[in-house]
């Protein structure tokens, strides 16, 4: 039987380019590939991962580190989530280059006079996610060969040769547009700039995000594609104000609805606080909202999705309860199963199996915090945008816990 694809996350480096000192060329574009010197320059890199992992938080049991063509990649279990790689792994790996990079001057040799040059590194950073498979010679995948493609890419000499900085980062699509642009990774989306490179194994040109740390300013890089085929957002409807809609609740501007239920009415929100991050306000009922009792179990509804792990649900990040009781969840800007099944036909194959997969565990952490959901069905499970967005791919559900935090 063939082995099962599984979701992870992954960061891939490498010396894309290198400005040696005293040791040859001075060209940004150096290639090192046949130089003396390019292992000594990874093993220092090797290094600096090492103290940066350590400091991130990240425990050695939740990674699986390889090397693939000479490049360096970290893989990472299913509960460590990608912001984990974009920040602080790579805000504390980018410390830890420049560092190196202030030392790089060299150091005492044996003989009276001399020094032992030292590489100073020029370092490209990708990160993706996505579908890979454990097979013989371990992880494989066209996720993996993307994010080692992107290592390679022509933006990512581009961002070093133009911003005369040490380190470029790359992020693919599905990273910027699920992390980055929700603000999870704490980095303003606005300092990664969008352009093109080819999938690897496919020859179809992709959008990817590059940032270079520390520099300001537009680059020149390849322009991105203008079409990028994905799965179609979340239906967003005006917000009708004679029906009682307001137009801020606490510190979230409200952008329209989403959905309404018996119990209250769903709206996107943006966090005026949190770089303008998109976040699901549930809003209940105004007449609901004059009953003490079901405010209090709305209270406790929301200490009890507050323990529900995040990474089956669409966690809960803030709560209000004022005159109009509100919860706020992270958003999910992906259709329902229901429009999917709709859209596009039944599910089958392995495709049906990580959908199972996918609700049966996030009813058992559900179940385990002490929710009972009370309204599973194909219009209340999310489907969240993973691998590369031109793929037509289904995740694992966003099954929300309970109807407090029912997005439909």
């Amino acid at each position: 039987m063939d082995p099962e694809p599984v979701h992870r996350s992954m960061l891939a480096l490498d010396i894309g380019a290198s400005r040696w000192l005293g040791l040859g060329s001075d060209d940004p574009n150096h290639d090192l590939n046949g130089d003396p010197y390019r292992g000594w320059a990874q093993q220092a890199l090797s290094r600096i991962l090492d103290l940066a992992l350590q400091d991130s938080g990240i425990a050695s049991v939740q990674i699986e580190r390889a090397d693939r063509g000479g490049h360096v990649l970290v893989l990472v279990a299913p509960e460590v989530s990608t912001a984990r790689l974009v920040a602080p792994l790579l805000a504390l790996l980018v410390r830890g280059v420049e560092a190196h990079n202030q030392n790089a001057t060299g150091s005492p040799a044996d003989g009276p006079g001399r020094l032992q040059p030292q590489p100073r590194l020029r370092v490209v950073a990708a990160v993706h996610a996505g579908e890979v498979v454990w097979g013989s010679g371990g992880w494989a995948g066209a996720a993996l060969d993307h994010v080692v493609g992107l290592l390679g890419a022509e933006a990512a000499g581009a961002c070093l040769a133009q911003s005369g900085r040490d380190v470029a980062v790359l992020v693919s699509e599905a990273v910027y547009q699920g992390i980055i642009r929700q603000g999870y990774a704490g980095i303003d989306p606005a300092g990664f700039q969008a352009t093109g490179a080819s999938a690897a194994g496919a020859g179809i040109p992709v959008r990817v995000w590059a940032r270079v740390p520390g520099h300001d300013g537009p680059l020149a890089l390849p322009a991105p594609p203008t079409e990028q085929p994905a799965r179609a957002p979340v239906a967003v409807t005006p917000l009708r104000p004679g029906a009682g809609d307001p137009a801020v609740l606490g510190r979230y501007r409200l952008l329209g609805r989403l959905g309404a239920g018996g119990m209250g009415v769903v709206y996107l929100g943006q966090d005026e606080q949190g770089q303008g991050r998109l976040v699901a306000v549930k809003a209940i009922h105004r007449h609901y909202a004059q009953d003490g009792q079901f405010v209090q179990r709305f209270r406790r509804e929301v200490e009890a999705a507050r323990r529900v792990p995040r990474h089956c649900t669409a966690p809960v990040l803030d709560a209000g309860f004022g005159e109009r009781p509100y919860l706020v969840t992270e958003f999910v800007n992906g259709p329902t199963l229901e429009a999917e099944v709709d859209a596009g036909g039944p599910l089958g194959g392995w495709e049906l199996e990580q959908l199972a997969i996918g609700v049966a565990a996030a009813l058992t952490v559900i179940h385990r915090a002490g929710v009972v959901h009370r309204d599973l069905k194909p219009g209340n499970v999310l489907l969240s945008r993973f691998g590369w967005t031109w793929r037509r791919t289904r995740s694992a559900s966003n099954a929300e816990p309970g109807p407090a935090t029912d997005h439909r």
